[in-house]
């Protein structure tokens, strides 16, 4: 987290979007990662956000989804992408967001073509967008101090310290029964 004014401010995601359920879905994540979620609905909210970003108040990350309506009728018919692919564009020409790891979250990710053309943007990953713990398990990769992988791993050592203390008392019991039978064994046969 930064500082700004003397107040702590959280580090800033920008979820380019326009899906009503994969905004609450998705932002609910982001902010469950300690980030403060800046919502893009429009290209006119890109390009007002991009026009007075400042390298300060510049966002850790971008979520996007490539299937975004902000093309005209016979370019998106041409290609559904057209707005997301746009978006990439825009991001990587500007000096202040071209450093910025994009996420293309998006339902069609897997097709070759769509692959090869997102590729050249260089985006930090590429995310199925059916796939939320995939979305998940990259966003606590790339901010690895938030809560919610400091708790994952808080869980995950307390759950190893159990099975290594329930492993230690059966060695215990079972070197114990051991000594017990070479003495019976020495008594017996002695």
């Amino acid at each position: 987290m930064s500082s700004v004014g003397g107040e702590l401010r959280r580090p800033i995601a920008w979820l380019v979007e326009d899906n009503p359920r994969a905004i609450v879905e998705t932002s609910s994540l982001l902010r469950r990662l300690r980030l403060s979620v800046v919502r893009i609905e429009s290209q006119s909210d890109l390009l007002d956000k991009i026009s007075e970003l400042s390298y300060e108040m510049a966002p850790v990350v971008v979520v996007l989804d490539l299937r975004l309506p902000w093309a005209d009728e016979k370019t998106l018919a041409n290609n559904a992408l057209a707005g997301g692919l746009d978006c990439l564009e825009l991001l990587s020409r500007e000096s202040v967001t071209q450093s910025i790891p994009v996420v293309v979250y998006s339902s069609a990710v897997y097709d070759d073509l769509i692959l090869a053309a997102v590729r050249p943007f260089h985006p930090a990953a590429i995310v199925d967008k059916n796939d939320e713990g995939r979305l998940r398990s990259v966003l606590e990769n790339m901010f690895p101090s938030s809560g919610v992988r400091r708790k994952t791993a808080r869980l995950y050592a307390f759950l190893f310290e159990t099975r290594v203390l329930r492993v230690a008392r059966w060695v215990r019991a079972a070197t114990a029964i051991g000594a017990a039978i070479a003495a019976v064994a020495k008594f017996a046969f002695g």
